[in-house]
C-alpha cells in the first residue's frame, strides 16, 4: 500500500522480484532503480541507455520506450578484472567504475560504484579485503546478467 492505495498485489515472490513500477521497487528495497530509454532491442533483450551507461536487460518493450529498471545488489559481481569469470553468460560489464563510497554495515560493505550510473553493490568485508577495495577512487568492474535487470515501462 502506497499513499493509502494498493498499487500491486501478488505473491511475495512476484512483488519482490517483479515490481510494477519505480515506487514499488524502492518501497520493497531495491537500492538500484534508474530511468532510461531503450536504444535498441531484438525483441527479447534490449540495450537501455541510462545515465552514461548502456545496460542489457530482458524486455519485450520496443526501441525508444522510456523505462525504469532495477537490479538487486546481490545480483551483481564486483571484481578487479576486465571480464568476470563466467563471461559467456554475463553481458553487462560496466567498465572502469570508480568507487565513490564504501559503508560498512555489519559484516557487509555497501560499495557505491560510479560506472556512468551510481550502482550500489553489497559484498562481504572479507571479499572486499581480498579485492583490495578499501577506499573511494579505487577502480573496479561491475558485471551482471541481463535477466537480473527488471525493466518497467515509464
Amino acid at each position: 500500500m502506497m499513499d493509502g492505495r494498493i498499487v500491486q498485489s501478488g505473491t511475495p515472490k512476484e512483488i519482490f522480484t517483479l515490481p510494477e513500477n519505480e515506487g514499488v521497487a524502492r518501497f520493497i528495497g531495491f537500492e538500484n532503480v534508474f530511468a532510461g530509454k531503450i536504444s535498441h532491442t531484438d525483441g527479447r533483450t534490449a540495450v537501455i541507455q541510462s545515465g552514461r551507461a548502456d545496460v542489457y536487460g530482458e524486455t519485450t518493450l520496443p526501441s525508444g520506450a522510456p523505462v525504469a529498471w532495477c537490479i538487486r545488489t546481490e545480483d551483481m559481481h564486483l571484481h578487479r578484472k576486465e571480464r568476470y569469470e563466467d563471461a559467456s553468460k554475463v553481458r553487462n560489464h560496466l567498465r572502469g567504475g570508480t568507487v565513490a563510497k564504501i559503508t560498512l554495515v555489519g559484516p557487509k560493505q555497501h560499495v557505491i560504484v560510479d560506472c556512468g550510473i551510481p550502482l550500489e553493490v553489497v559484498v562481504g568485508w572479507r571479499f572486499a579485503d581480498r579485492l583490495k577495495v578499501k577506499r573511494g577512487g579505487d577502480q573496479v568492474w561491475v558485471s551482471f546478467h541481463p535477466e537480473a535487470v527488471h525493466v518497467m515501462p515509464r
